[in-house]
C-alpha cells in the first residue's frame, strides 16, 4: 500500500513537508537526532540512546549505527525512536508483532501514520512511501496509551476503532468529523483541527 502527502491543503501540507517546522505543529521533534528510547520514561526524561544513523531495517526491527558499530534493535524491546529528529512510537499489537508508527500530531488526541512508509519518505526525501505491515493511521489518548488504528483500509481496524469510540466519548467531535469521509486527507485534516480546539470544543 502507498501513503502519500500529495494533494493536501497547503496549510496542512506545510506540517508534513521536508522542512517540518516545529513552531507550526505540536508534533515532538528533537533537532536532527537519531537513536532509540527503551521506555516511555526514557522518552520523558530525554534518555535517548544516541546513534548516528539507521543503516538497515525490517518491519519489526532497525539496525542503528554509531562510529561504525551496528546494533540490531527489536521493536519489541523499545518504546520508540528518533530518526532525523522525527519521533516514532512502536505499535505493539499488530498481529502479535511490533511495527513503527510516526507521531504526527500531539494534542487533545495523538495522531500517527505508518512508520515504514514515513521512514521511506525521510530516507528518500519524498512525499510518498509504501508499506505492507501495520495500519495506515492510528490515534491514542496520549503518547503512552494504547494505539487504535483508524478505519482507512484494513477491515479489522473498524472493530478496534468502534471500541475506542465507546470507551472515549470525549472525542465525539473528532469522530463526527472523521465519519464524514474516512479517507486519509480527511482524517489528517480532522485531527489537525481537533487538536487546535480546547477540551470544550472551541478554538
Amino acid at each position: 500500500m502507498k501513503l502519500k502527502f500529495m494533494g493536501l491543503l497547503l496549510s496542512f501540507f506545510i506540517l508534513f513537508s521536508a522542512s517540518l517546522q516545529a513552531q507550526k505543529t505540536k508534533k515532538p521533534t528533537e533537532k536532527k537526532l537519531t537513536g532509540y528510547y527503551r521506555t516511555y520514561e526514557d522518552y520523558l526524561n530525554k534518555n535517548l540512546v544516541v546513534k548516528d544513523e539507521i543503516s538497515g531495517r525490517q518491519h519489526y526491527f532497525a539496525v542503528f549505527k554509531k562510529a561504525g558499530e551496528k546494533e540490531k534493535v527489536k521493536y519489541s524491546e523499545i518504546w520508540g525512536f528518533l530518526y532525523k529528529g522525527e519521533l516514532f512510537r512502536i505499535d505493539k499489537h499488530f498481529e502479535n508483532r511490533q511495527v513503527a508508527t510516526r507521531v504526527i500530531e500531539v494534542g487533545n488526541i495523538v495522531y500517527y501514520e505508518n512508520g515504514w512508509a514515513h521512514l521511506q519518505m525521510l530516507e528518500n526525501n519524498t512525499n510518498e512511501g509504501e508499506y505492507s505491515a501495520g495500519y495506515m493511521a492510528y490515534i491514542s489518548n496520549d503518547l503512552n496509551s494504547e494505539m487504535t488504528p483508524l478505519p482507512v483500509t484494513r477491515g479489522d481496524a473498524k472493530s478496534m476503532y468502534k471500541k475506542f469510540m465507546e470507551k472515549n466519548p470525549q472525542h465525539a467531535k473528532l469522530y463526527d468529523c472523521i465519519d464524514k469521509s474516512r479517507t486519509m486527507d480527511v482524517m489528517r485534516q480532522c485531527t489537525e483541527e481537533y487538536n487546535r480546539t480546547d477540551s470544550k470544543g472551541s478554538k
